[in-house]
């Protein structure tokens, strides 16, 4: 039973875990990957950032072809998204290093690969932990196997592998589904979700470092995450925000403010909220591999196809095996 239910979940949803594992590992890499592949666009200055937020505003919408503003994320270089385009700024030196389409970036084209089937995350998730834990079953690990010595086959590569990763492919599995149905689990949680607050005004942005100023007041030990703007009327803008002692590294809370005047309308302090709520905001970094770090992760990416295709090398060889018996018989 255990060892039929473990082979067959395994070549069917083995095969959406090693697209999962694939994926994930890319875009834990896809930082490096780009600064690799177009060095100029991350070459920046090495000196202290004299201009206003509001003049780099102005910079990038020069080749914003005529888009939206949509977001802003500080950083070296800070990331301005008009519309479906990147422009790269460098704030030290004042300067434009480049635009860039954003499916034309490693995570632009590799996220939306990664996210396919969210839907049904949860139970592939369910089923997929049950792949891994009749695995642990059917060969339990115990420390004289692993001490054992090694053999050079699909067998031994399996066995072993399961052992090591299962722990850490569970944690991945349960924080992604997590993350998938976070909302979800926050109404559960609160009982009712904060209402987005509406703005007065006609959505025309005013200056950033005044709103920013306005953010920066309401949460001041807070740091500067990234910054949503109002695609139409009535819309707030968004400020995300990470204080000392979230456990998000890309914080969790928030500040809605006027779009004209920066007047703020809300508040979502991640501190205050309740344990349990505090624990499914940490489902991220774990996912993401902040901890214990993606070097890590990018291995952890790799199990699932290893798994799969050493699964189905050493069947294979059973399979032949069975088929030159019974051809004597």
């Amino acid at each position: 039973m255990k060892r039929g239910l473990h082979r067959w979940l395994g070549w069917t949803l083995g095969l959406w875990l090693s697209w999962l594992g694939l994926t994930g590992s890319l875009l834990v890499m896809a930082d490096w990957l780009e600064t690799a592949s177009h060095p100029a666009l991350y070459r920046v200055a090495d000196s202290p950032v004299r201009s206003s937020l509001q003049s780099r505003r102005l910079l990038a919408e020069t080749v914003s072809g005529g888009a939206a503003l949509k977001r802003y994320e500080p950083g070296r270089p800070e990331r301005w998204t008009f519309g479906g385009r990147l422009v790269l700024v460098d704030a030290g030196a004042c300067r434009i290093l480049g635009s860039v389409e954003i499916r034309d970036t490693v995570k632009g084209w590799v996220l939306p690969l990664h996210e396919k089937g969210e839907p049904v995350l949860g139970l592939v998730a369910l089923a997929s932990a049950l792949v891994l834990l009749t695995g642990w079953l059917l060969q339990p690990p115990t420390w004289r196997a692993l001490r054992g010595p090694w053999k050079l086959s699909g067998y031994e590569l399996h066995r072993r592998l399961g052992w090591l990763a299962t722990p850490g492919l569970l944690v991945s599995l349960l924080t992604g589904a997590t993350l998938v149905h976070y909302k979800r689990l926050d109404l559960a949680l609160r009982g009712s979700l904060p209402a987005t607050p509406r703005a007065a005004g006609e959505g025309k942005v005013g200056d950033l470092d005044q709103l920013l100023a306005s953010a920066t007041r309401a949460l001041p030990s807070a740091s500067l995450v990234r910054i949503d703007f109002p695609s139409k009327p009535g819309e707030a803008l968004s400020v995300r925000l990470r204080q000392p002692g979230e456990w998000n590294p890309k914080g969790r809370s928030f500040v809605y403010l006027e779009p004209g005047n920066g007047q703020v309308l809300q508040v979502d302090d991640a501190l205050a909220d309740t344990g349990p709520l505090r624990w499914i905001q940490g489902a991220y970094p774990l996912h993401a591999g902040y901890y214990p770090g993606g070097g890590w992760l990018v291995l952890l990416g790799l199990c699932p196809v290893t798994l799969w295709c050493s699964g189905l090398w050493f069947r294979r060889r059973r399979w032949l095996l069975g088929l030159v018996q019974g051809k004597r018989s």
